[in-house]
Order: C-alpha cells, then sequence, then structure tokens
C-alpha cells in the first residue's frame, strides 16, 4: 500500500489498557482560555550525580537542572503563555545551608527569566538544610510571598489552587530535613481549601507536590489524601489535579477527575533527557497537556473518537482523528501545502521527512503556523534524527522502525533493544513500529517509561488492530477496510 501521497487519520488505542495515558482533544474549534507551562522535580545542587537509577526513571543529575530549566524557559518564551509554575523539589541538599541558599537562588534566578507570571509548590526536599520561612521567602508567586505555602490565583477565569503538603505527621511544617514520605495537610489548610472551592465563580485546577490519587505507591501519597479528594469532589468544580513527587509520572481518573503527575525534570542525562509541559485549559474545563523531550502527554474531554482508522482522503473525515499522517514530505512547499486544509488544533499530526534538511524546514514551518505542538517530525535514519535535535531542540521527533522486506527473521529481540535505547538516549517521543517488525512486553514497557509514544502500521492483514491493540500501542495505522475492527 503506498502510503507516500495520502494523508490517514489514526485514532488512539490507548484506553484500553490500564494505566496507560488517554490522548484526546478540546471541543470543536475551542480556543485556550489561559496556556502555562510547568516542570517539576529539579532538585538543583550542586553535588555529584546518583550512583544508582532512583526507580524505573534512571540516575538524578543534580547540576544539570539548572541547564534543563533553561531549555524549558526558552521554549515557554515562543509559547505566549499565562504563566509558568513549578511543582515542587526546587532545589536537593548540599552540605550547608549557605550552599544550598547559593542553588536555591541560581535555580530562581533562571526560572525568573520567563517572560510572565510565575508560581511555586512546596516540595519536600525543599527543605532540606533551610528553615520552612527561610525557603518561601526566596521563592516569590509572582510578586508575593505567601509563608504558609498554599494560596491561589485566577487566570483566565480559572481559579488555580496550590495546596501544600510539607507537613509532618504531628502536623508541623517541613524545616531543616524530613522524612520525603510523611506528607500531610493540616485542618486550618483543609478548611481554607473548602472556602476556596466555594468561591470559586468557575472552573478549578488544582496543583500539589505530593500525590492525591490512590492509584500512586502509598510511600508518594498524602496521608490525608481520601479527605483531600472528598473535598475536591464535593465541589464539582475541580477540573483537573496535577502533581509531580513520584519522579516516573502517571495519569489517572478518579470518581470524574482526572490526575496528572508530571515525569521529574531531573532524570537522566545527555541529548534529550529534559521532561517540561504545556497545559491548555478550555472553556469547559477539559485541559491537555503537552509534553516535551520525556514528559507524558495527555488530553481531555471525556469523549474519545471510535476506535479503528479509516484512510482520510477529506478534510472532513479527519474531523475524527487523534492524528493525521501525511506520509513522506520530500519538501516544505509540499508540506505547506498538504497541511493547509486541516485545523491548527486539536489534531496530532505525523510528518514524515525524507532527510534532516526537510525536517528543519519542516520544523521551522510548523512553529511559524502554529501547528508545533502536536507534531511529530519522523525520521528512519539515526544521524538526522541528532542533526534535527541539536538544530530544533523544541520540536518532536520520532524514529520509524522497519525490516527489509521479507527479511522479519533479521529483526532480532538483540537489534531491537539496541534501536530503542538508542532512541530513548536521542531524546525521541514518538516511534512507528512498521508491521514487519515486533516489540517484547519488556520493550513495550521501556517505551513507556521512557514516555515514549508508540504506533504500529497495520497494512495488507499483516497485523490485526486487535494484536496491535494487545501489543500497548497508542496508536494503530491502518486502511480503510479495518474501520472499527478495534472497538
Amino acid at each position: 500500500m503506498d502510503i507516500s501521497r495520502r494523508a490517514f487519520i489514526v485514532t488512539t488505542a490507548a484506553g484500553v489498557f490500564a494505566g496507560r495515558y488517554l490522548f484526546g482533544r478540546p471541543d470543536e474549534g475551542a480556543v485556550p482560555v489561559v496556556r502555562f507551562g510547568m516542570v517539576t522535580d529539579l532538585h538543583y545542587a550542586d553535588i555529584n550525580p546518583d550512583p544508582a537509577p532512583c526507580g524505573v526513571v534512571g540516575r538524578r543529575f543534580y547540576r544539570e537542572s539548572l541547564r534543563k530549566l533553561g531549555e524549558a524557559i526558552e521554549v515557554f518564551n515562543t509559547r505566549s503563555l499565562d504563566f509558568a509554575i513549578e511543582l515542587g523539589d526546587f532545589k536537593d541538599l548540599t552540605r550547608d545551608r549557605e550552599g544550598t541558599l547559593k542553588c536555591l537562588d541560581a535555580i530562581e534566578a533562571c526560572f525568573a527569566k520567563f517572560n510572565g507570571p510565575r508560581y511555586h509548590v512546596a516540595g519536600n526536599h525543599d527543605f532540606d538544610c533551610l528553615p520552612n520561612r527561610e525557603f518561601f521567602e526566596h521563592i516569590p508567586n509572582d510578586g508575593r510571598v505567601v509563608p504558609e505555602g498554599y494560596y491561589s490565583f485566577v487566570r483566565g477565569g480559572v481559579k488555580f489552587i496550590v495546596l501544600n503538603a510539607c507537613f509532618d505527621s504531628k502536623l508541623k511544617p517541613y524545616s531543616c530535613n524530613n522524612p520525603w514520605n510523611d506528607a500531610n495537610m493540616p485542618p486550618e489548610e483543609l478548611a481554607w481549601l473548602e472556602k476556596e472551592l466555594a468561591s470559586a465563580k468557575g472552573n478549578v485546577i488544582v496543583f500539589c507536590h505530593q500525590r492525591l490519587e490512590d492509584s500512586a505507591e502509598r510511600q508518594h501519597i498524602v496521608k490525608n489524601a481520601d479527605a483531600v479528594r472528598a473535598i475536591l469532589e464535593k465541589s464539582g468544580k475541580v477540573k483537573g489535579v496535577i502533581t509531580g513527587h513520584q519522579h516516573r509520572g502517571g495519569f489517572c481518573v478518579l470518581n470524574g477527575i482526572p490526575y496528572y503527575s508530571l515525569r521529574a525534570l531531573v532524570c537522566d542525562s545527555g541529548e534529550g533527557a529534559n521532561s517540561f509541559a504545556e497545559v491548555a485549559v478550555y472553556p469547559s474545563g477539559a485541559f491537555t497537556v503537552t509534553g516535551w523531550r520525556r514528559a507524558q502527554s495527555y488530553g481531555a474531554k471525556g469523549e474519545f473518537p471510535e476506535r479503528g482508522v479509516i484512510a482520510c482522503r477529506t478534510v472532513a473525515a479527519a474531523k475524527e482523528a487523534e492524528m493525521v499522517d501525511f506520509g513522506t514530505e520530500t519538501n516544505v512547499a509540499e508540506l505547506e501545502a498538504h497541511l493547509a486544509p486541516f485545523p491548527k488544533a486539536g489534531r496530532f499530526l505525523k510528518i514524515d521527512c525524507n532527510t534532516a534538511d526537510v525536517a528543519i524546514a519542516a520544523a521551522e514551518l510548523l512553529r511559524r503556523t502554529g501547528r508545533l505542538a502536536g507534531a511529530f517530525l519522523m525520521m528512519d535514519s539515526r544521524a538526522d534524527l541528532v542533526a534535527v535535535k541539536a538544530k530544533c531542540p523544541w520540536v518532536k521527533t520520532g524514529l520509524v522502525l522497519n525490516a527489509d522486506a521479507g527479511a522479519a527473521k533479521s529483526w532480532t529481540e538483540d537489534e531491537a533493544w539496541r534501536k530503542l535505547r538508542d532512541a530513548a538516549k536521542i531524546g525521541v517521543e514518538f516511534v512507528q513500529i512498521l508491521s514487519n517488525c515486533h516489540c517484547t512486553p519488556d520493550q513495550m514497557r521501556f517505551l513507556h517509561d521512557h514516555a515514549i509514544r508508540t504506533a504500529c502500521f497495520a497494512a495488507n492483514g499483516e497485523k490485526s488492530m486487535q494484536a496491535i491493540a494487545a501489543e500497548g500501542h497508542d496508536f494503530i495505522f491502518t486502511d480503510h477496510k479495518q474501520k472499527g475492527a478495534c472497538s
């Protein structure tokens, strides 16, 4: 099947498996009422990296967080965002108070390069070596010091509530080192939260460093999270809860409220080893997260199109698509013509590029036309990927994995591991696995742990849509004859 000059629409296979991230889109034609950038778990400190991985997401490279935040701020400043927020563990432990303060001031100075209001959430490591009040005095929120650590603000008609769970079991505020897994909220904060929700005139988004949903590992959850969630649910106004703390990130929906946890910025080193995100909140309260580098993306609408894929020969047909696949582009003029009929928002775009030069030109076109957030530039050459990442670090890229026609036996598990680990090292955000290739369950988990989305192409009966869904891919590519086969 020749797909070089045809666009295909692709619906998501997410939602088939518990724990996977759902991808959606806002109401047709809706414009965000507020957009913001976010980072979490920077752990900046002038200390050596961890000698061993921390959990499933790799080692912590403390000194590199300054550079990584700089990259995030550079991207944020191109996005016309309403504000930026860091979700806690802004800094980490050094040998003494003076060294810790020096690191805190350095990372805050980097954050201050954002062209707009900025906000902070208190994290457990923020009080390593520092008294409670002293930390808050060094991190103003839109110009004001908030010694309690919990506060609210309104942007675009949406109320944002920042919670502080950095209290021990005796309900004393964290100060000069505390157990990381003893997080609580005192009664006075819960009473304040109820009043803030009661006074909210519209939709509400809640921030907290520690996790509040019971799908997370117990040691990462606020100890009285049940009481907090009961307040949030009773209000009927909370459209999302965004956290950090558990470095791998995660997502779930609990009693109608989406809980999104952002992947830690501090983890891993090298090309593409970063994690930051942009959030768009819509009039209905639905929100989407566009993850950069290794951060997970998420879309919330409450409705998802029928699973399965049909050939997209008209713009009208693409209105129900999660992704539009434009096939191989050989020059940017043709790509611009192919993109023109499609809406700018609410679609993922997959664009195959045959050279690094075409990909770089395509990246500039996407940025110029406001289509960058949902786009992936796909290549099958490692050298081309590295070149594009170096020239355009703000664009998302993907690797195409393919075995030679009729040579599926040459696609060994060891070869797959080599290619997949290399893709993670480069920092790609997407991997397309053609139907003559295969990834084992361990390899799929590896990709998902590195926040790499996957797609598989089913054509000519080589692999059924049910088989692809069973492997756990986010997207399925096929022809129109198999429409609905995965529902």
